[in-house]
């Protein structure tokens, strides 16, 4: 089976800009919260009755692609927290409340991020032909129960002339329900079409309020084998849209009278929801209540997890807004939920996910080991507390923390370790080759230890080589990474493979012959047309290392140990023509005494001006050195 010409019309392929990059796909910015949920969505049977001459027609210039003028429902029409008494049909299946029209006249208004895509009724959104009597409207009933109901008929699929359409003659309303501000979408009778079935789609079939995040969509979902009573209805957009939306073929048509019914939430979730005050560890949930709200449920907790069963629930429920959050991680993204509560039975549907991420405070170097960073706590698309990125060849493919790749089978999970990880990604124009960098935090190493660094990594396969080096040195550019710790100019593995100090291609430990502030690079380097690279799970371990030459170590001897601030250094054989080069060192690393000895000598060190506690002692002679912890007690 093949996708319907209205889907590939609408539905455009992932291209890589920023906004496809990032994953941020086509969700809009979190906003007003809908006062409707799937929760209050029924599918049931009824009848479909025809407007016939009862309709006063909407006229449109173009039966297939066009807005109608402003049309009056008859009375107040209360929908997402406004008032409406007017709409704007639109012939392919969509009705806008207000009275202005949507961003385009075909689109996919339910992803759409537009401003003028929002409060939204989409009985049947897709790529749809009528004609010229086909969209009527009628009022019926008196106050304050009348029903204002928006035809659409003889509606048939579009299609580009090499197949035949699955269905001609269809016939779909939506009716307004006065004062209960109700909505139903009821279907009539069609014509399967003469061609061979193949899957096809409603772009999409629900309600739309402020945007398309969780919250601000009421969604129906069927697959194409399913009859239209077997639909069901979700509260997000579609999770997999490139496979399935609201799926049939000529087998599958509505059967008449199929009806869809929403009825608002007595208590409505709370609205305008932002954050203040954002500190390392902190934050200030903010948000408008409905009038009717007695307390608030506030669930809040790491990105990706499950209200129902995990999370933080703030204690005792707050009575009002703004509600602060506290003993958080810093740098850290945090999912938090929303409800209100209006009664001891009535609660509002359950609004979020709302993300925030915790400030990263002041930047300073690592000094613990080991280093571990998997990538997770950042929110897809942002940059770990401490990781920065260089895009050296300025063609703006930088590297990016990201939970998944797209491909021609979809959205594809990226991580080892869920939900991130860092993904270079090729550039499109097929010429550029890759030249991009990422660093770890500034890491304060220091003589006496052996760093050793690991890291997991993959590529899309073996069609796709690509090439990764990885250097450290003491800044954040090419000229700065002088050093060479692991190189793979063909990685081909679609699984994670682990580079590590050991195995065919060992990543060559870190052993610094001075104290210093030193930064790892990950280098992209791979040819130009690839596909993507992705790195993930670092971590740095530190082993204590007592000399590089154990004829050095053997000559010497220091003592008494601890002391109150005088030591002896006895040195015996070390072959030290010019004198040997003494450096304490604090548990910072940071250099407190230096001293030049003798070889076959009882050497006297005054650190009697160091406070108490514990040294690094250590003794050099060339490139070779001997290390000694000391203790200092007066």
């Amino acid at each position: 089976m093949t996708q319907s010409y209205l889907f590939q019309r609408l539905l455009r392929r992932p291209t890589l800009t920023l906004a496809a990059v990032l994953g941020f796909g086509v969700l809009g910015a979190q906003g007003q919260a809908l006062n409707y949920s799937a929760a209050g969505a029924v599918n049931t049977a009824g009848t479909f009755s025809a407007l016939g001459a009862t309709g006063t027609a909407i006229a449109v210039g173009d039966p297939d692609d066009d807005n109608s003028a402003a049309q009056n429902i008859g009375f107040t029409f209360v929908f997402n927290g406004q008032s409406f008494t007017q709409f704007v049909l639109n012939t392919n299946g969509a009705l806008k409340l207000g009275n202005t029209a949507p961003s385009s006249d075909l689109d996919d208004f339910v992803s759409s991020t537009d401003p003028l895509d929002r409060n939204m009724l989409l009985p049947f959104l897709g790529d749809l032909v009528g004609t010229a009597t086909s969209f009527k409207v009628a009022t019926t009933g008196t106050a304050p129960n009348r029903v204002c109901t928006v035809e659409w008929s003889n509606m048939t699929e579009y299609t580009d002339g090499s197949t035949q359409p699955q269905f001609t003659g269809f016939a779909f309303q939506t009716k307004l329900y006065e004062t209960s501000n109700r909505v139903e979408f009821v279907y009539g009778p069609s014509t399967p079409g003469t061609g061979p079935a193949a899957l096809t789609y409603a772009i999409g079939v629900g309600l739309k309020g402020s945007g398309s995040n969780a919250g601000q969509l009421v969604v129906a979902t069927k697959s194409v084998g399913q009859a239209w009573s077997a639909a069901t209805f979700l509260n997000t957009y579609y999770p997999d849209p490139l496979n399935q939306t609201f799926d049939f073929d000529k087998t599958t048509l509505a059967d008449a009278g199929r009806t869809f019914r929403f009825t608002p939430a007595s208590c409505s979730p709370p609205s305008s929801v932002t954050f203040t005050g954002t500190t390392t560890t902190s934050t200030a949930l903010n948000f408008t209540g409905p009038a009717n709200g007695t307390s608030y449920t506030v669930i809040y907790g790491p990105t990706g997890f499950n209200p129902a069963s995990a999370g933080t629930t703030i204690t005792p429920a707050p009575t009002a807004s703004p509600v602060n959050i506290s003993g958080l991680a810093v740098g850290t993204a945090y999912d938090v939920y929303l409800r209100a509560n209006c009664g001891a039975t009535d609660q509002s549907a359950l609004s979020g996910p709302f993300t925030i991420t915790t400030s990263c405070g002041a930047a300073t170097a690592v000094a613990t080991f080991p280093y571990t960073q998997n990538f997770d706590a950042a929110v897809n698309g942002t940059l770990p507390c401490g990781i920065t990125t260089l895009d050296a060849n300025a063609d703006s493919n930088p590297w990016i923390n990201r939970s998944t790749v797209p491909t021609s089978a979809g959205e594809v999970s990226i991580s080892a370790s869920n939900p991130n990880a860092m993904v270079y990604f090729w550039n499109t124009n097929g010429t550029t080759a890759a030249n991009d960098w990422f660093f770890t935090p500034q890491l304060l190493l220091r003589t006496g230890f052996r760093y050793q660094l690991s890291f997991k990594y993959r590529s899309s396969g073996a069609s796709y080589a690509e090439g990764l080096e990885v250097k450290y040195g003491t800044g954040m550019t090419a000229a700065d990474q002088t050093n060479l710790l692991w190189l793979n100019n063909s990685i081909t593995n679609p699984a994670y493979v682990t580079a590590n100090g050991t195995g065919m291609l060992p990543v060559t430990s870190i052993t610094p012959t001075a104290n210093g502030l030193y930064y790892i690079g990950f280098h992209a380097i791979s040819a130009a047309d690839k596909f993507f690279l992705a790195v993930d799970d670092l971590e740095i371990t530190a082993t204590p290392v007592s000399a590089t030459s154990a004829a050095l170590d053997r000559a010497i001897s220091v003592y008494p140990n601890p002391s109150t601030g005088v030591v002896t250094l006895d040195v015996r054989g070390a072959s030290a023509k010019n004198g040997l080069q003494v450096e304490v060192t604090n548990m910072l690393g940071q250099r407190v005494h230096t001293a030049t000895v003798r070889d076959n000598f009882e050497n006297k060190l005054d650190l009697s001006a160091l406070a108490n506690g514990m040294y690094v002692l250590k003794v050099q002679s060339g490139s070779e050195f001997s290390i000694r912890n000391i203790s200092v007690q007066k």
